[in-house]
Formats: C-alpha cells, sequence, structure tokens
C-alpha cells in the first residue's frame, strides 16, 4: 500500500522536471527588418548630387529605418563594369561617390548582432 503513493509522487517529480526554455536576447527582440529605399528612386535618372569633379558625383542614398536593426550594409553594383560594393553605416543614409552617367543598382542589407 505504501508503495503506490510513494511511486505516484517520484513519478511526478521526474516528470514536472523538465530543461528549461531559455530565451535569447536576439529571440526576444526579433530580426531585423527589411528596410524601404527612399533614395534615389527605383529605375529613375539620378541627376541630384554634388559633383566632384568632371567624372565623378557624390550622392546620398536613403532609406527608412528597420526595425531591430543594429548596422546596414549597403550593396551598389556598377551595371558597366559589373563592380559590387560594400558600405556600412548604423544610419539610414550614408554618401557614396559614384561615376556621372553610369547606371547603378542598389540594396541594403539590415544586421542585427
Amino acid at each position: 500500500m505504501k508503495k503506490g503513493p510513494i511511486m505516484f509522487c517520484l513519478c511526478m517529480i521526474l516528470f514536472s522536471c523538465s530543461k528549461s526554455s531559455e530565451t535569447t536576447e536576439t529571440e526576444m527582440i526579433g530580426n531585423p527588418t527589411a528596410v524601404t529605399l527612399i533614395f534615389p528612386y527605383e529605375n529613375s535618372l539620378c541627376n541630384q548630387g554634388t559633383n566632384i569633379t568632371e567624372f565623378e558625383s557624390t550622392v546620398l542614398f536613403e532609406w527608412e529605418e528597420s526595425e531591430n536593426t543594429d548596422n546596414y550594409v549597403l550593396s551598389l553594383k556598377n551595371l558597366l563594369s559589373g563592380n559590387t560594393t560594400t558600405h556600412e553605416t548604423t544610419n539610414s543614409e550614408i554618401a557614396i561617390v559614384i561615376e556621372r552617367g553610369t547606371p547603378y543598382e542598389w540594396y541594403v542589407v539590415s544586421e542585427s548582432y
């Protein structure tokens, strides 16, 4: 008779103990969200910027801030040469020197550490 309650208590103790599910800080905060590009406008001629020389201009690339983001990486591809450069910043804009009269494509990746 005494074995039944003891076995029941032991079973309850064994099955009630489980590995705790620790939530990491990244899981609590969430993954970074995608940015929305503001300027230069998609598929349009960019003729705004500061002329440095006859062949180069400085253009301010802008995007909306994204949630849960510590850093942004802008990738800029020269469509004539195929060369891609990356530029890191913690801001939602960055000034980059580009070749005038040259088509480019660009995108931004938001990162979280």
